[in-house]
């Protein structure tokens, strides 16, 4: 509007080419608050008559290069002073008196327009004094909505630098974390910070190493060892399995085993006392040969030390006293020959069976321990090998469980990210709105990119609807009309609305009136208690009777639903019952299927068996 103003004010100065200038590259020049005082000025004010034409600046040039030159100062008012003014004498009576009149007229219609001028001026100092109220009031307004638009400035700078810092954060830190999984800022020398980034071929290597030394020293314990053992280079020895039915510790030995082992138990028991007898008479040799050393001894180191008797009968003496100890010896050895050892040696030859079998036992007990202690080391080191794969899986299961931790966060910052892009966009496109964009400078009409305040305007101006005329351009001063218009409208309507609602009470309360005398015309003189007989008493009862049946069966169907409420309930906490009712359905409906499921399951059963 003000550049429209600005050209029609050229146009009327006789501006060179006004016709073709577009009113609307002007509009800038009203938006510095510095100009726009002159601008508005110049608008207003300047009319052709402050404008000289181009034949007064021709004079005036002309005049300005004539040989008297241009008067100033006192030369131009005593040239005023000398000036007479020629009074025509020839006027006439008439022509004085149109001309008073004329003037009483001017006289008259100045005084109007000064009367008026001064009833607008009273209006108007009305009206400045009634606006200079209010702007004293929105000077506060607006002093306290700066002093808030401040603090929601620097709060919302605060806020911007605080979101800016987060997201620098964020971004250092997801780079920090990119690279700590990539390992990109990892030296050369430096190990792997992960447990799926090391390599795991030493681990396999020493693992399988370790395997081929647990077998061969397996093979030599339970084998080459048994062997050297039992004294046999034939043995085989096998690994002791107890849950084996077949194992000879769980049957026991064959028949033809036993049978030559109570053979040679009855050989041995026969040829024992020969034996024995044997034994104790190399025992008695042995002890003789002994003693009779120890005897010589002494009577060597005797005859040494003393001097031999030499008479015959001391001599004779001693010999008889040996001779009677011999034989006194001799029928003590008879009699244990003959009586007391057989006897002992028929009852040792009893116990020599416990004395052999006990001999074997402690035999087999020797091989089974060192069996035994050798197997129980072989598992102790099957044991250890399996603990540091278990706790390798553990370690990769943990990791594993970080990770998907860390992918869920970083999951949750980006949608978070991506859902303050969205707000942030969809902010600044409602920003972007004209309706909500202050201008700098205030215009009269609606701009066409404004459609917000077009469509307002549209809905609120009803001649628009109710004529097919359209507006030019829309003014704001339109749309104030229209909207007073429609509260001009709504108040008619809460006028002619409470009207209607008094007559309508009015209506409601006759109808009232009228319903109950009805009722009581038909209610009077009843027989069944004020109220009427309707229907034939027939159909009275049969309706009685469905309501009963409706009432049966309504119980009915809530038992039934308790009853599918309930058997849900059990399907969902109890999964069994839930594949039972499936395979119930297959067995029913598909038995195809119900053919495939067993068999799966059956796949399913041998597999759990073999593992």
């Amino acid at each position: 509007m003000s550049g429209s103003r600005f050209v029609d004010t050229l146009k009327a100065l006789g501006y060179p080419k006004a016709e073709e200038l577009d009113p609307q590259s002007f509009d800038w020049m009203f938006e510095n608050e510095t100009v726009l005082p002159f601008l508005e000025w110049f608008s207003d004010n300047v009319t052709p008559a402050n404008v000289l034409q181009p034949t007064e600046i021709r004079e005036f040039e002309v005049l300005a290069q004539s040989p008297e030159g241009i008067l100033e100062g006192l030369e131009l008012d005593q040239a005023l002073q000398n000036i007479s003014l020629e009074v025509e004498e020839d006027v006439s009576e008439e022509k004085l008196r149109d001309d008073i009149e004329r003037l009483s007229r001017e006289v008259e219609d100045s005084k109007e327009k000064t009367d008026t001028l001064l009833r607008r001026r009273d209006k108007l100092r009305v009206h400045q004094t009634a606006l200079a109220h209010k702007l004293s009031k929105v000077e506060k307004l607006e002093v306290s909505a700066k002093h808030a638009y401040k603090e929601a400035l620097e709060q919302s700078r605060t806020d911007n630098d605080q979101i800016n810092s987060t997201y620098e954060n964020v971004v250092k830190s997801v780079s920090e974390l990119s690279s700590f999984h990539t390992g990109e800022g990892l030296c050369e020398d430096k190990s792997s910070t992960f447990m799926a980034q090391m390599s795991l071929d030493d681990y396999h290597r020493a693992e399988q190493h370790f395997t081929q030394e647990l077998t061969a020293y397996t093979q030599k314990q339970f084998f080459e060892g048994m062997a050297r053992m039992a004294g046999e280079g034939d043995s085989t020895c096998e690994i002791l399995e107890i849950s084996d039915p077949q194992s000879l510790l769980v049957k026991g030995e064959s028949k033809d085993v036993s049978d030559k082992d109570c053979q040679e138990m009855s050989r041995l028991q026969s040829i024992y006392p020969m034996s024995e007898i044997q034994r104790i008479n190399a025992l008695v040799d042995q002890q003789q040969l002994v003693f009779a050393c120890q005897y010589a001894e002494r009577k060597i180191g005797t005859l040494q030390r003393e001097r031999p008797p030499t008479e015959i009968e001391a001599l004779s003496d001693q010999l008889e006293n040996v001779q009677s100890d011999v034989s006194k010896i001799k029928r003590e050895m008879a009699r244990l020959t003959e009586n007391e050892i057989p006897s002992a040696i028929e009852e040792s030859s009893v116990l020599q069976k416990t004395y052999v079998l006990k001999g074997d036992y402690d035999l087999k007990l020797a091989r089974q321990d060192y069996f035994t202690s050798n197997q129980d080391q072989i598992i102790n080191q099957l044991v250890q090998q399996r603990s540091r794969n278990e706790f390798l899986a553990m370690a990769y299961e943990v990791e594993a469980r970080n990770h998907r931790d860390t992918h869920k966060l970083l999951v949750a910052v980006a949608m978070d990210l991506q859902r303050n892009s969205k707000e942030l966009k969809d902010r600044m496109q409602m920003m972007s709105d004209p309706s909500i964009t202050a201008a700098r400078h205030q215009r009269g009409t609606i701009s066409d990119r404004d459609t917000f305040m077009t469509r307002l305007h549209n809905i609120v101006d009803e001649t628009d609807a109710t004529t097919d005329r359209h507006h030019l351009f829309l003014t704001y001063s339109g749309l104030v009309e229209g909207v007073e218009k429609l509260k001009d409208h709504l108040e008619s309507l809460h006028t002619s609305h409470a009207s209607t609602s008094c007559s309508q009470d009015n209506r409601l309360a006759l109808l009232e009136k009228n319903v109950k005398s009805f009722e009581a015309m038909v209610y009077t003189g009843s027989v069944r208690g004020g109220q009427p007989v309707l229907s034939p008493q027939t159909l009275i009862d049969h309706q009685g009777q469905l309501e009963n049946e409706l009432q049966k069966l309504e119980q009915t169907i809530l038992e039934i639903v308790t009853d599918l409420s309930r058997k849900e309930k059990i399907l969902k906490t109890d999964s069994l019952q839930a594949t039972e009712r499936e395979l119930f359905l297959y067995f029913f409906n598909d038995p195809e299927r119900l053919d495939q499921v067993l068999q799966d399951l059956n796949t399913r059963l041998q597999a759990q068996l073999v593992s």
